[in-house]
């Protein structure tokens, strides 16, 4: 596939996931009174020894199961109910169905008719942050998609994320219909949204090639069993829709056996990869992976164990902590890509990005405050008008505060890093005039450049001494002609080897170049780095040439000096004679 096909469908598979996320919130909150159209059972069941039969684990004390008459222990025969109810007994139905089971209680068959509850306000507020970390992925993955598409290694790192969030966002308990297609297209994207582990161990098979053979070993195993994981899930939907195999053995902890193995093989291979690693790509690698690793083993994690927690309360804690991770580690991971320049995004957030976001996030909050304020206070329309006044002005109040404040917390939080590299640019561009013995400016120029870029630097020069260099080289030529930074990708046939040529000129004559190569985290020159390295070689070229100046006037005195001591020598001759 060419780079284009490979950004528009990253890009085009993010923008579903970003689009199912906002699905997520829209059923949570889109009922009547901000209610959640997705219902809740009241109860938590799992994979009971019994073919065919859910078993109850848990009760909600005065919700929907617990009012039909439900207990822990009561086995739930699935094959009374119809394709569409057999779904919802496995994830949650849409709120206030009315849903008739048939339960076998000891040697006894009961049947109870359930009524669909919405979730209460402050489970739905504690879970609300889960749906803004899926957003948040999904952001984070297309701005990798857009800048770092053509980078196998960043492409694994992307798709990891979308299958993440396409397992997320079609999770069986945050999204339900009355329709089958619709139930079983999501049950679908669900399963292969455990690919995501597999393209986990391909990013961390990516890092320190060649891979040895226990790396290529491990990587293909995971491959494997993500592949049996896919086809069990696969099974057990086909094994609902129409009962031809039991689907409750699919859903047994057995079945979940080589998805837990493929979490361990790729953990093995990103451990390898780190071990394989050095320096700076070590950092890469361990930053890359981790967050991504985490992702996985809580989300996969979460859902596990509400097949084996016996307490209510116990279930939804795991949800409000895999909520609250959800949404910190992509926080963490967007922190560290920018903070590492692992990723830089100076393109795509800019100044204008970041009001926008912030503005959006603090009419939101008072939004949120209001409805709050309204459902929880039971405040009069009289109240609620004021209440609503009230936080217009506190919004148009704290604006430019708030904006103020984001803007300092974007420059030294999110591009702390990137800013502090391009301040000793800069400010070496300055000192460079100042130092008056020649290799120690060369030197020092060169190590700046590789501390601030991470990249390969050096310096040509020109003239008197300097290596020779064809004068009509195509890169000189274009420096010599433009003075501007000339990329060298393109010019194939220049002597000049590596990424970028900034001009060094002195007294409008081009007294060499500075020369930089590939990043080692293969990220681009953002432009006001190209500019710092500008400067940088401006303030080296001024210097080399008035240090050219005074060797000249030295030179020039030292002939002066030759030249009356050769005339007082032939005056002793003469003299003599």
């Amino acid at each position: 596939m060419t780079s284009a096909g490979w950004r528009a469908l990253l890009l085009g598979l993010c923008a579903i996931v970003g689009s199912l996320a906002i699905g997520n919130i829209y059923g949570q909150y889109g009922g009547p009174n901000s209610t959640s159209l997705v219902g809740q059972w009241g109860d938590t069941v799992g994979a009971s020894s019994r073919a065919f039969h859910l078993v109850v684990l848990s009760i909600d004390p005065g919700h929907g199961a617990d009012r039909a008459g439900l207990r822990p222990g009561d086995l739930i025969d699935v094959r009374a109910n119809p394709p569409v109810q057999r779904f919802w007994l496995f994830g949650q139905p849409p709120t206030g169905r009315v849903v008739a089971v048939v339960v076998r209680r000891g040697s006894q068959q009961h049947r109870f008719t359930i009524v669909t509850q919405t979730t209460t306000p402050l489970r739905l507020l504690l879970l609300t942050p889960i749906w803004f970390g899926f957003i948040w992925i999904a952001l984070f993955a297309a701005i990798i998609a857009w800048r770092r598409f053509d980078d196998p290694q960043m492409r694994a790192l992307c798709l990891l994320l979308i299958a993440y969030g396409f397992w997320e966002t079609t999770n069986q308990h945050y999204i339900t219909s009355d329709s089958l297609w619709v139930l079983v297209t999501a049950a679908s994207a669900n399963v292969l949204g455990m690919c995501a582990v597999a393209f986990w161990a391909a990013c961390a098979g990516s890092f320190a090639p060649p891979r040895s053979m226990l790396r290529r070993a491990a990587q293909w195993l995971c491959y494997a069993l993500v592949a049996g994981a896919v086809a069990i899930g696969l099974l057990k939907i086909a094994a609902i829709a129409t009962l031809k195999v039991d689907p409750i053995a699919l859903s047994a902890a057995v079945a979940a056996v080589p998805l837990a193995a493929a979490c361990l093989a790729a953990t093995a291979c990103t451990l390898l990869a780190i071990g394989a690693t050095q320096g700076a790509e070590r950092q890469r690698a361990i930053w890359s992976l981790v967050p991504g690793a985490v992702l996985i083993f809580v989300g996969f994690g979460a859902e596990a164990l509400q097949g084996v927690i016996r307490s209510y309360d116990l279930a939804w804690g795991v949800y409000y902590t895999a909520a609250a991770l959800n949404i910190l580690t992509p926080i963490v991971l967007t922190y560290v890509a920018l903070s590492r320049r692992l990723l830089d995004i100076g393109f795509v957030l800019n100044r204008a990005a970041v009001f926008a976001i912030v503005s959006g996030t603090l009419i939101a909050t008072f939004v949120i405050v209001e409805w709050i304020a309204n459902e929880w206070l039971s405040v009069n329309h009289t109240t609620s008008a004021v209440f609503g006044m009230l936080a217009a002005l506190a919004i148009g109040v704290s604006m430019q505060y708030v904006h103020r404040t984001a803007e300092r917390f974007v420059d030294r939080v999110l591009f702390r890093k990137r800013y502090e590299d391009e301040a000793a640019l800069r400010r070496f561009a300055h000192e460079a005039g100042f130092i008056t013995e020649r290799s120690v400016l060369l030197e020092r120029a060169v190590a700046v450049v590789q501390a601030s870029t991470g990249a390969d630097a050096s310096i040509l020069l020109l003239g008197n001494g300097a290596p020779r260099v064809d004068e009509n080289d195509p890169a000189l030529v274009a420096l010599r002609a433009w003075h501007k930074p000339v990329d060298l990708a393109p010019l194939t046939s220049s002597a000049l080897q590596g990424q970028f040529a900034f001009p060094m000129m002195a007294r409008g004559e081009l007294v060499g170049a500075l020369i930089c190569g590939t990043k080692q985290d293969s990220e681009v020159y953002a432009p006001d780095e190209s500019e710092a390295l500008q400067l940088v070689a401006d303030g080296v070229g001024s210097a080399l040439g008035l240090l050219s100046e005074d060797g000249v006037h030295q030179n020039g005195s030292l002939s002066a000096a030759i030249v009356e001591l050769r005339a007082a020598i032939a005056d002793l001759r003469d003299s003599k004679k």
